[in-house]
């Protein structure tokens, strides 16, 4: 016997016995550790699967080691080893392909079931090879024949080590792509180095180099499974944590984690598995939906399936309603505050019209009382009674005009163009020519005064128009432009204009609508203006 078959092997029955029950103790241990950290209850059910074959596979190795293998039976026990090394790498596809579904949802797919048959076929090409040979060439009438120098292998051995190794390699590819979101994916290269030294193994079985082919091969493989699934747990290859479970149980809120079907994986103890209906409507909603009246429902992708949780908007929703509430009690008392400022608005422009109506018969008043005095003491010689005779006639205009721009006001006209003004102008200018007053006129297009400020502008140019009669002043030139956001009446004339000052109560008016004032010597004339903000100008109104 070899030195490593004499040392690691069994002496006799009883340490064959014994290292068989150490293992399978070993391997059961194994394997209920590896199914309590697996999150998925299939794959549980995969790995007691895979503990099953190797218990099969040990027992039967240990039965073999007590009988005679060039008995029928033995020979037959033999042969029944490829069943279980066979059944092995299915396992691992079956694992890889188990990855990512939900107990009860992943049905066995087309492809796994024609591997099976593969390896069926197999199978059962090696449990009738004493008809064709085609597995291991043995010589039955020759004693001996079982020690390994007395037989071969035929081309159905090596097809078998092929497609195992194919459907090893192939588990090791699926998982790959299997854990495509995964950061540890890169595990997978240690997976595939594993499986190397396993097909140097039992290549160096297969040509009987002493060290392989003197070890116990179903021992050797058996390990090799359990290392082999352990690495993957290890590497993130398959999906495992204890913890998920206690987590998911101690979870205050409804979550769960689901398959991409909507299925549950891990559910928090208060959450309920998800209807097809409702887990349709989540899945087609890029937003949380509605559960019902108090709850919504919202998802979120990870790997593998989706994050699904419920949040309760019972409390919102007592605070919308609280809201809504709030509204309409606002809406009432603004709809009541807008009937009052509305009574008070309408109270204001009759107030307005009332004080617009007084000014107007209070200025009339005046005016009319001043131009009977100018006509009760018209002077009777020439030129001064021309003179009285052209201011009044002055008068009688601003009279009708001053009238007409107040009734304007009282109608509500905010502002009136610059043709309109200058019809005005241009009327007081006529009759101004009676005093022998001669006016040069210019406007700028496009200039709008307010109701007002035309008003105040009116009443300026009247006033300076008779201040000229009484002093013999003949001439000037006047000129409405704007700028600087301003409407600016400017008239140039004499020296003597310096000597010029509005009445005090057109100077008042100015002041409250930012109206301003200025007198400036020019060599040997005077140029005076008056200009007040344009409509909707900043500090256009300076009533307040």
């Amino acid at each position: 016997m070899p030195f490593i078959q004499q040392l690691f092997w069994p002496a006799n029955v009883l340490e064959n016995i014994v290292s068989a029950a150490v293992f399978l103790i070993i391997a059961v241990v194994w394997i209920a550790t590896m199914m309590r950290r697996s999150q998925n209850g299939s794959l549980r059910r995969t790995l007691l699967v895979l503990g099953l074959f190797i218990a099969g596979w040990i027992l039967m190795r240990t039965v073999r080691r007590q009988i005679d293998i060039e008995t029928v039976y033995g020979r037959y026990i033999w042969y029944g080893y490829y069943i279980f090394e066979t059944l092995l790498p299915l396992t691992l596809v079956r694992t890889a392909d188990l990855i990512g579904s939900v107990p009860g949802k992943r049905r066995v797919p087309v492809w796994f079931k024609w591997l099976c048959a593969v390896n069926a076929v197999l199978v059962l090409l090696v449990l009738t090879n004493d008809t064709h040979l085609l597995m291991f060439k043995l010589n039955l009438s020759q004693p001996g024949w079982s020690l390994r120098q007395n037989y071969g292998y035929g081309i159905v051995y090596y097809i078998m080590f092929v497609v195992v190794f194919t459907e090893i390699i192939g588990g090791v590819v699926l998982l790959y792509v299997k854990i495509k979101g995964s950061p540890r994916r890169s595990g997978v290269a240690a997976l595939l180095v594993f499986v190397l030294t396993l097909m140097i193994y039992m290549a160096g079985y297969a040509v009987r180099i002493e060290i392989f082919s003197s070890s116990d091969l179903t021992m050797v493989t058996c390990m090799y499974s359990l290392i082999f699934f352990e690495l993957c747990m290890r590497l993130g290859q398959i999906p495992v944590n204890v913890h998920y479970r206690v987590l998911f149980n101690q979870a205050g809120n409804e979550i769960q984690i689901t398959d991409g079907h909507g299925a549950g994986v891990f559910l928090s103890s208060g959450a309920k598995p998800l209807d097809g209906v409702l887990w349709q409507k989540l899945k087609d909603s890029p937003a949380p939906i509605y559960k019902d009246g108090e709850t919504l429902l919202y998802k979120n992708k990870i790997n593998g399936g989706y994050a699904v949780w419920h949040e309760d908007i019972a409390a919102i929703n007592r605070l919308i309603e609280e809201l809504e509430t709030t509204n309409r009690e606002i809406a009432l008392a603004n709809q009541a505050l807008s009937h009052t400022i509305q009574a008070k608005e309408h109270a204001t422009r009759v107030n307005t019209r009332a004080q617009l109506f007084a000014a107007l018969e209070s200025n009339t008043a005046v005016h009319e009382n001043r131009l009977n005095g100018i006509l009760r003491n018209l002077p009777k010689v020439e030129p001064e009674r021309t003179m009285q005779m052209g201011i009044a006639a002055l008068l009688i205009c601003f009279i009708k005009r001053q009238s007409q721009l107040l009734i304007h006001e009282m109608n509500g006209v905010i502002t009136i163009g610059v043709k309109d003004m200058m019809i005005f102008i241009d009327e007081l200018v006529e009759y101004a020519s009676f005093s022998k007053i001669q006016c040069l006129i210019s406007s700028q297009p496009q200039i709008s005064f307010e109701t007002r400020c035309a008003l105040l502008l009116y009443s300026f140019f009247h006033d300076l128009l008779e201040w000229s009669a009484l002093r013999h002043v003949e001439k000037m030139i006047v000129q409405i432009s704007s700028g600087d956001g301003r409407v600016v009446m400017r008239l140039l004339m004499s020296i003597a204009g310096m000597e010029y000052s509005p009445p005090e109560k057109v100077m008042e008016e100015t002041a409250a609508y930012s109206g301003l004032f200025e007198k400036e010597e020019l060599d040997d004339m005077a140029g005076i203006s008056l200009s007040f903000p344009l409509p909707g100008a900043q500090g256009g109104d300076g009533r307040g």
